[in-house]
């Protein structure tokens, strides 16, 4: 229970209370629940906004400041969350603090048919929910305990001519996406975002998945060698890595992570043709942007 104030600031904090919006985090398989941005959120965003490392701290901090976690009482250490929640439990959060404070996710919000057709939409947060939207962690061990998802590994394995690339895969957490942040110039993180729409082109992306790699050769050409270092494994990726072998990578752990993707879209039907679409959206792109611009 919070220190009581003076009895004006505790019915602030109450009303504020009321507001607050319950979600899962599908990973850590808990329950939680989020209170609306304040005035006070909005400087310190739009100040974060200069650096995306920065924003990234700061989205984190902000998510904390505004987060309750079901039976667990008493206050939340930052580090101890970010390594212990995954970076997909973080858009179930940031989802909830859309829905606790605004009314509408966006107005006339341009979709296209599949038939070609371009319209406008209008868009609720509670909208983008559907019961396809979250898929529970549900990676066990033999004796069917639930195998926390920074424990978990995933082995890729790759074979071009003589050399087998061994990739040990991961479901990154909230602090791996802020590490590899820190790890990349931030002028090449705006050219990311101006030219494709991401933090992260395919050498980081690749980076922030891989916990090792492993590189051996068949006809016993060199030893066996072996990195868990962020650094040598993104040079590796960028300077000596085929492509061809990290297509393979992402359609691999595609295949065996990306059913725990949340799946947030609204459903529309098509002005011309009558068909059902689905109109997916980024919800952390959006925030970013709504932190920008209102």
């Amino acid at each position: 229970m919070a220190k009581s104030v003076t009895p004006f600031l505790d019915a602030m904090r109450t009303a504020v209370s009321i507001k607050k919006t319950e979600t899962i985090l599908p990973i850590v398989r808990k329950t939680v629940y989020i209170t609306p941005l304040v005035v006070g959120d909005d400087l310190s965003l739009r100040t974060a906004l200069i650096s995306p490392v920065g924003y990234d701290r700061e989205l984190i901090k902000l998510l904390v400041s505004h987060l309750e976690i079901k039976d667990q009482p008493g206050p939340i250490n930052i580090n101890e969350l970010s390594k212990n929640i995954s970076n997909i439990d973080k858009l179930s959060m940031i989802w909830a603090l859309l829905k606790s404070t605004y009314e509408n996710f966006a107005e006339n919000e341009e979709v296209t048919c599949e038939c070609g057709h371009k319209m406008t939409i209008n868009i609720d947060v509670s909208e983008l929910l559907h019961e396809d939207t979250y898929t529970i962690w549900d990676k066990v061990d033999k004796e069917d305990n639930i195998i926390p998802f920074n424990q978990y590994v995933y082995p890729i394995q790759i074979v071009k001519d003589d050399i087998i690339y061994t990739f040990q895969t991961k479901l990154p957490s909230m602090m791996d996406n802020n590490n590899l942040l820190n790890l990349v110039p931030i002028d090449q993180i705006q050219y990311n975002l101006e030219n494709i729409k991401s933090l992260f082109d395919q050498t980081l992306n690749l980076g922030l998945l891989t916990k090792s790699i492993k590189i051996e050769s068949k006809t016993k050409s060199f030893e066996p060698v072996t990195t868990d270092n962020l650094n040598e494994i993104l040079l590796s990726l960028k300077q000596f890595i085929p492509k061809s072998i990290g297509s393979e990578f992402l359609k691999k752990y595609e295949e065996h992570f990306d059913k725990y993707v949340p799946k947030f879209y609204k459903t529309f039907k098509c002005l011309k043709c009558e068909k059902e679409n689905k109109h997916f959206v980024d919800l952390e792109n959006s925030l970013f942007r709504k932190s920008l611009l209102d």
